[in-house]
């Protein structure tokens, strides 16, 4: 397996670990979890990039808010409750409720940093055998000059 298949096999697997942590902590019927992504981009032959591609309230869910803080800013909170079937008149009420009870953390985000070791050993692995692969194609080449 070449590295850029061991950064996308991370990649699924962090996925599905993220939206079972998700699922776990009770978030399993949001839409969040279908808009949870990765991409493997490479800009340069050296250089390949895993990226997470998520909506930019998963920081809320991932670390949630404290209770007696301000509320959420008027509108934000629209295509959440549209989603939900709740009529827009009642976003005040629903703004103002988090903002005396807060919105419980459910963290995902660290299963990233936690797999790091896993994911260094794979690519350790991975380069060994590319470079195996390589060493195997020059010495095919020297032999037959």
């Amino acid at each position: 397996m070449n590295i850029k298949e061991i950064v996308n096999l991370f990649g699924k697997e962090i996925i599905i670990k993220m939206k079972e942590k998700l699922i776990s902590g009770g978030k399993g019927d949001s839409n969040f979890i279908n808009e949870l992504k990765y991409k493997v981009d490479q800009p340069t032959k050296e250089l390949i990039e895993l990226v997470l591609e998520m909506p930019d309230y998963g920081k809320f869910i991932d670390s949630g808010r404290s209770p007696n803080r301000r509320m959420p800013p008027s509108g934000v909170l629209l295509n959440w409750m549209s989603r939900k079937g709740i009529r827009p008149e009642f976003e005040y009420v629903i703004r103002r409720k988090i903002g005396i009870r807060g919105i419980r953390a459910v963290p995902f985000l660290n299963v990233w940093t936690d797999n790091i070791p896993y994911f260094n050993q794979k690519l350790e692995q991975g380069a060994y055998e590319e470079l195996e692969k390589e060493i195997d194609t020059l010495i095919d080449k020297i032999n037959k000059t």
